[in-house]
């Protein structure tokens, strides 16, 4: 199942983020395939869900208006928040932190990170955030496992 999954996700990336739905369902999976190998999970397997993960954020990234409220999966194992910004964007949207509104709301601590886009050009960039929750790997750290990626895009203007 695991291959069949990795495999839609990474040659179908079009479809990945259709709407909120599809995406939040296959995070889910991917994020159910993390939970059952938590310990075990062998580094191709993991790899091949980070991968994946990274295809859904960047398919999600496409379909984003620049400076568009930053979208956030988030399930038991992996939590992700993605954003398309430019230098112009509110610096609200520069700073993602995957968390429950309900952690937003009581304040409860989390992991974040921030941008500073000032050595960027104008065009626009995606940023996306991902955690693993269960460490799926058993690294022994007192801190979160996190990923962050950003990818910058070619400008997006057209001439009449």
């Amino acid at each position: 199942c695991t291959y069949v999954l990795v495999n839609t996700v990474i040659q179908y990336p079009n479809l990945l983020c259709t709407s909120e739905i599809t995406s939040n369902l296959i995070l889910r999976a991917l994020s159910n395939v993390a939970q059952v190998g938590s310990g075990s999970l062998s580094s191709t397997i993991f790899n091949n869900v980070t991968t994946s993960v990274k295809v859904l954020l960047n398919s999600c990234q496409s379909m984003m208006a620049i400076g568009q409220t930053p979208s956030q999966i988030i399930t038991g194992n992996i939590r992700t928040v993605n954003s398309l910004v430019d230098k112009t964007s509110d610096p609200a949207n520069l700073c993602l932190t995957p968390q429950y509104n309900i952690e937003k709301f009581v304040s409860s601590s989390s992991t974040n990170l921030c941008s500073n886009l000032s050595s960027y050009s104008s065009n626009p960039v995606g940023l996306s955030i991902v955690q693993y929750v269960n460490n799926p790997k058993r690294h022994t750290s007192n801190a979160s496992s996190l990923t962050f990626q950003n990818v910058q895009y070619p400008s997006t203007s057209t001439t009449t």
